[in-house]
């Protein structure tokens, strides 16, 4: 008998909107820049997706993955994210589509893939305007979009 796939796992796109160019100490990544415009930071779980999400989408929290530098900057406001749960696709097939589709920039090398085997360049994406939870939900077959509490990191 095959198991039916648990619907707290799968895929997510968290969407960041960074108020003007700024400047953050990444971990051993070092300080980088980052201008004006939305990112959008493509990740997976493989258990616990409501509780990665909810993770994501807090401004307090110990700094433990690249992304957690971004969404706890002041900077930068968490916009909210888009979760697809049973999905036919890896996180990196998402990440490449979605790059690609929304025509981004990588705007650091190696952000949030340290564990990537498909050689992506990175887990996020940058673009220059702006990019709203509907416009990646549409990008994405069968997302649910997920809106934490308005509010600006820090």
């Amino acid at each position: 008998m095959i198991a039916p796939p648990d619907p707290n796992s799968g895929l997510y796109v968290v969407v960041l909107q960074i108020q003007a160019r700024l400047c953050v100490d990444v971990g051993a990544l070092g300080p980088l820049h980052f201008d004006a415009g939305t990112c959008l930071y493509v990740g997976s779980a493989r258990r616990n997706l409501r509780q990665r999400i909810a993770r994501h989408l807090a401004a307090t929290k110990r700094v433990r993955w690249h992304v957690d530098y971004l969404t706890t900057n002041p900077g930068v406001r968490v916009v909210g994210a888009v979760v697809v749960t049973g999905a036919s696709w890896s996180e990196c097939a998402l990440n490449q589509s979605l790059g690609a589709s929304l025509d981004g920039a990588v705007p650091v090398p190696r952000f949030g893939n340290s564990d990537c085997r498909a050689h992506c360049p990175a887990h996020l994406w940058w673009h220059g305007g702006v990019v709203s939870l509907q416009d990646v939900a549409a990008l994405v077959p069968a997302a649910q979009i997920v809106v934490g509490t308005a509010r600006t990191a820090g």
